[in-house]
């Protein structure tokens, strides 16, 4: 019998070959890597939880029928083209086209890249089914499971290639789409209670770690929920970096200060909603974090490394051997 962990392998594994070929490799690490190593300075004397590198992520694919939104493995499908690869000014984006398979009626697919916001996504949905992307967003947020709350962010799987007959319409593909991140949740034995936390772990996760890298997915999940339950600030980059839109534009450091529940420096506890798409790897690991007393994790700004710590000194004395600090600002063992 395949298991929910068998399922999140063929995924990645399915899409890992297929990545590589794609522009989606380039381009979106290397803005994030300057914003993260220059964040990663100050990080050395302060209790901040981690330093990430948003990675472009495995190009995972899965198939979702309109009719029952249910999730299988797909065959390959076309590369992303060239106007999916994200580029400094602008996000990850969605790309709706249309496929003819052997023998089987015309499909149209719309693939969502890692990091995708959700009005990307509604716009694809809406060329790609000739509606606007006001009634997109509008279905997209009715087919979601209660636990999202009416909020779409995050709720729809990246890496992901969603592909449905081209006669099916809008409402059955919205309802595939919103229900991806369900699906995978109920196949990983996730209760509903937890569904919108670990979403917004999985997301979160996603954009702090290199996709592809399961063991540092899984330390920095476990740091995320040891930190909540240690009623610990998470003092982490990601949500931060999701609402002032450091995927789009170059924030200063006044940018930065800004007085937000997304701001995981000044609010304890998850931001309110999701942030941006992430894969399948993102939810398994936020489904199943490393059994670790993790409390810090610092990753290397060029080669994507991660170390965690469970003292803030062994944090600083990670932080020293990837060259982020100096010896000489490391404080005193308490």
């Amino acid at each position: 019998m395949s298991t929910a962990r068998d399922q999140f392998a063929a995924i990645a594994s399915d899409g890992a070959a297929r990545f590589a070929s794609t522009d989606l490799a380039a381009g979106y690490g290397a803005v994030t890597r300057r914003v993260r190593r220059d964040r990663g300075v100050r990080a050395g004397v302060t209790t901040l939880a981690g330093v990430g590198v948003v990675g472009a992520g495995t190009f995972g694919v899965l198939q979702l029928r309109g009719a029952d939104a249910t999730v299988l493995p797909a065959t390959p499908s076309p590369s992303v083209s060239e106007s999916a690869a994200p580029s400094p000014s602008s996000e990850p984006s969605v790309t709706p086209s249309e496929t003819a398979a052997p023998d089987e009626a015309s499909q149209v697919t719309i693939e969502v890249a890692d990091g995708a916001r959700i009005e990307t996504i509604a716009a694809s949905l809406a060329a790609a089914t000739s509606s606007t992307e006001t009634e997109a967003l509008e279905a997209l947020t009715a087919a979601l499971p209660p636990e999202a709350e009416g909020e779409p962010e995050g709720w729809i799987v990246g890496n992901v290639t969603y592909a449905f007959g081209d006669e099916d319409g809008l409402d059955p593909a919205a309802d595939a789409m919103a229900n991806s991140a369900a699906t995978l949740l109920e196949n990983a034995g996730v209760p509903r209670s937890e569904w919108k936390d670990t979403v917004t772990i999985a997301t979160i996760v996603g954009a702090e770690a290199n996709t592809g890298d399961t063991e540092a997915m899984r330390g920095i999940a476990a740091v995320i929920r040891n930190r909540l339950d240690a009623d610990m600030m998470l003092e982490i980059a990601a949500p931060l970096d999701y609402i002032v839109r450091s995927d789009e534009r170059t924030v200063s450091d006044d940018g930065y200060a800004v007085d937000s529940p997304y701001n995981t420096y000044m609010h304890k506890g998850l931001p309110p909603t999701p942030i941006w798409s992430t894969g399948p790897e993102a939810f398994e690991a936020a489904a199943t974090p490393a059994d670790e007393d993790w409390l810090f994790y610092a990753t290397d700004p060029d080669s994507g490394e991660v170390r965690f710590a469970s003292t803030f000194h062994e944090h600083q004395l990670n932080l020293v051997d990837l060259g982020l600090i100096e010896e000489s600002d490391v404080l005193p063992e308490e």
